[in-house]
């Protein structure tokens, strides 16, 4: 497994601040999956998408786009035609979040026994990159809005508009990243009576948007997942030949299976027997992740847009 040297000052903490030793597997782990989340958005295609939700953003927060009831600020001093020079600017600020315990657990498990894992690892990598690159579109929201809470206008949102999404009048910038870029929402659902059990990654669809229940989903082609891995990102993501159209309600009813976040709820997750897996006192049992790009290769000048002054940016 190579290892990506292109993410600067990235440091791996546990829940007790201590930082993981950057040669360790849990370490390099994460580092993988930041660098492939950070590959996907810096593509041409992923920048372009970074700017239109922003630019959405902005609009709904002037008012300009027909909600003018939800009018909270923000700090963009600049043309929206000059989002592109500032995307290119957050893209290369630091970040700061925080990942799943469980998942690393699961993902260093599957390496250790690759023989019971099949494309087990292969399947969390693709899953934590679209879920990191998820995470920092809402840092994007920080960092136009100046503040490392930002609320999201409620049209920045799946469409049609889906309540359970957002919280209240809130929208969800990352969902609505999600379904410019991807073409719908990649979910990872458990198969029943896997030989890793609650270890497993499951199987990964694309849902389009629409109602919770009756939106329709296929398989990812694992064709396409190996394509993606080798940072060779094509949009939208395409499902697999052979799958069929299915719904949540399916899966769930019928098929008797579940999302595997359920699988990773603490109360399953302690549970799960892994190799090597640290307990819930250890270090790493969370783990927290801070990065920043290297490759400054633009003259950015004066900055008329701030990053937030707490949270998740700083300069």
């Amino acid at each position: 497994m190579a290892y990506p040297p292109s993410i600067g000052a990235l440091k791996v903490y546990g829940e007790n601040g201590q930082e993981l030793d950057p040669t360790s597997t849990r370490h390099r782990i994460v580092e993988a999956f930041v660098h492939l989340a950070l590959c996907l958005l810096e593509t041409e295609e992923g920048q372009n998408s970074l700017a239109e939700v922003a630019t959405t953003i902005i609009k709904e927060r002037e008012g300009t786009s027909g909600t003018r009831s939800w009018r909270p600020r923000h700090i963009y001093r600049d043309s929206l035609a000059n989002m592109p020079y500032w995307i290119r600017v957050f893209l290369r600020t630091a970040g700061h979040l925080e990942v799943s315990q469980a998942i690393i657990s699961n993902m260093t498990y599957v390496r250790q026994h690759p023989e019971d894992a099949a494309d087990a690892y292969d399947l969390f990598k693709f899953q934590m990159a679209i879920t990191v690159a998820h995470e920092i579109v809402h840092m994007l929201t920080g960092f136009i809005t100046g503040t490392s809470l930002p609320d999201t206008p409620p049209n920045v949102n799946v469409k049609p508009y889906i309540k359970k999404y957002g919280k209240g009048v809130q929208g969800e910038a990352g969902r609505y990243w999600e379904s410019i870029i991807l073409g719908g929402f990649v979910e990872f659902w458990s198969v029943p009576n896997h030989p890793l059990g609650m270890q497993q990654a499951g199987e990964p669809y694309l849902f389009l948007p629409g109602e919770k229940e009756t939106a329709q989903g296929r398989e990812v082609s694992r064709t396409y997942i190996k394509i993606f891995l080798r940072e060779d990102f094509t949009s939208p993501i395409r499902p697999s030949s052979q799958s069929i159209k299915i719904t949540r309600k399916c899966l769930e009813k019928e098929q008797k299976r579940k999302e595997t976040s359920y699988l990773r709820s603490s109360a399953a997750s302690r549970q799960a027997e892994g190799a090597n897996s640290p307990p819930a006192a250890h270090p790493s049992a969370e783990l927290t992740a801070r990065f920043r790009r290297i490759n400054l290769d633009a003259d950015y000048g004066y900055a008329q847009l701030e990053g937030p002054s707490r949270g998740y940016f700083y300069r």
